[in-house]
């Protein structure tokens, strides 16, 4: 498999995001996106961020947005919740249609990335399948095509990324195990649509119910979870939004770049080399945590001498931030 440079990559697209958005740049408002591409180009470590509590995206975190698990006032004031909301027996309609087509396949929920990325999202119990309306940012027409309506309504709708959107069917029984999104840039939301009784989200350390009817969003670079724990089958509409924090011009730069990517590599390639990369920043991170625990306890007379211990400021400061971020995931 192709695995891409992926910080080279980074630092020619933000290369191509000043040139397309000079005034932005100089005047300050792509600032905080400009901090997210340094880091994924290398030229600033990850310490520079500062990530919420059980907060850990993979691909992108772009900071000075706000952060907390649970978006209620999203949910009940945008103007696009409160579409779906009102469309839910047009959606219910379809959804049912559709379900009863011999042809309709929903197939495994299985994330994104090559296959050695992609781990089981349920334990042994239940099962986790999707319909997708958009997958990769790609119009799926048969879906779309066998429930217009609701393929219509959502391509009106302002804050909707057209990355990823499904029906999301989860069986009695089925826990769907603690994992992280990819990115703090987004949020998803969840439209309840049929069976939502007994079944529960858990983000960060908050606990919410699924209703028919009624939209829950949520930022899923937190870590969550999904129980059911009821006795049918239940289905939802997921989608992806805009976090509101984010500006126009901040969407439409880091739009062109996911649409580079798309147009240099296969969507999953692109997936498994985020991947990689994140993986060698846990390494990284792990790397320093020992080194500093090892220097700590030669410190407080263990072992060794103070010479062990890493003179450079800046090093130690990295050693030490990282040590302490990776304690919130615990």
């Amino acid at each position: 498999h192709v695995i891409m440079d992926v910080q080279g990559w980074f630092r020619e697209q933000w290369g191509l995001v000043c040139e397309r958005f000079p005034s932005a740049r100089a005047s300050g408002q792509l600032d905080r996106l400009e901090k997210m591409f340094r880091v994924l180009g290398g030229d600033l470590t990850p310490e520079a961020f500062t990530p919420a509590p059980l907060q850990a995206p993979y691909s992108f975190f772009l900071p000075g947005l706000h952060a907390t698990p649970f978006h209620d006032d999203v949910a009940k004031n945008a103007p696009w919740a409160r579409a779906l909301e009102e469309n839910f027996p047009v959606i219910l309609e379809e959804l049912t249609q559709v379900m009863q087509r011999a042809d309709t396949t929903f197939e495994e929920y299985i994330g994104d990335g090559l296959q050695e990325d992609k781990g089981p999202m349920t334990d042994c119990r239940g099962d986790w399948r999707v319909l997708y309306f958009y997958h990769n940012f790609v119009r799926q027409d048969k879906t779309c095509d066998a429930c217009p309506r609701t393929a219509a309504l959502l391509d009106t709708l302002p804050s909707m990324l057209h990355g990823m959107v499904c029906f999301s069917a989860i069986d009695p029984g089925t826990h769907i195990v603690p994992h992280y999104g990819p990115s703090n840039m987004r949020l998803t939301a969840h439209l309840g649509l049929l069976n939502c009784k007994n079944v529960e989200v858990t983000v960060g350390a908050q606990t919410r119910c699924y209703e028919d009817g009624k939209i829950i969003v949520f930022d899923d670079s937190f870590r969550h979870e999904v129980w059911h724990k009821g006795d049918k089958r239940r289905v939802t509409l997921m989608l992806d939004v805009w976090h509101p924090d984010l500006t126009q011009v901040e969407t439409e730069a880091f739009g062109m770049v996911m649409a580079n990517s798309h147009g240099t590599i296969d969507t999953d390639e692109f997936y498994h080399s985020l991947h990689i990369y994140s993986e060698k920043k846990k390494k990284q991170n792990d790397a320093d945590r020992h080194t500093i625990s090892a220097a700590t306890s030669r410190k407080d007379g263990s072992g060794g001498d103070d010479d062990d211990f890493p003179n450079d400021s800046a090093l130690r400061k990295r050693m030490l931030l990282n040590f302490l971020f990776s304690l919130k995931d615990k």
